[in-house]
């Protein structure tokens, strides 16, 4: 996952790779810092990972899915479900999946609040 704060896309966390599977439930979860008060962009890229290289160029792409961190974390459930996207954001034809993101607020640290993001997608393509 990787965060926007204003400047360029920064990679905040990874999950661990599911292997053979359409409809994934991550387990490992994210952990992102935030105020109210400067707006968070994140965005979620989905891999099919067939190899040991480490390198995401090196696997297929399935799709993107951006949300701002105060949608997740101000709407009702704290979950927010999409469609995966092309690379270029946009909607294509091709159903690539839906990705569910979930949001959890955790105490605060340093007086800055802290969000715990799980991840899980359905319909994998």
């Amino acid at each position: 996952m990787r965060a926007h704060w204003g400047g360029m896309f920064q990679e905040v966390g990874r999950t661990e790779a599911v292997t053979d599977n359409l409809n994934p439930k991550f387990t490992q979860t994210i952990s992102v810092d935030y105020t109210e008060a400067k707006p968070i962009e994140l965005q979620f890229t989905i891999y099919d990972i067939d190899n040991t290289k480490s390198d995401v160029k090196d696997q297929d792409f399935l799709g993107v899915m951006e949300v701002m961190l105060l949608e997740l974390t101000s709407s009702r459930a704290s979950t927010v479900s999409k469609a995966l996207k092309s690379k270029d954001g946009v909607a294509s034809e091709k159903k690539r999946g839906i990705i569910t993101v979930r949001a959890e607020p955790r105490g605060i640290a340093d007086n800055t609040p802290k969000a715990i993001l799980t991840v899980e997608c359905q319909g994998l393509a």
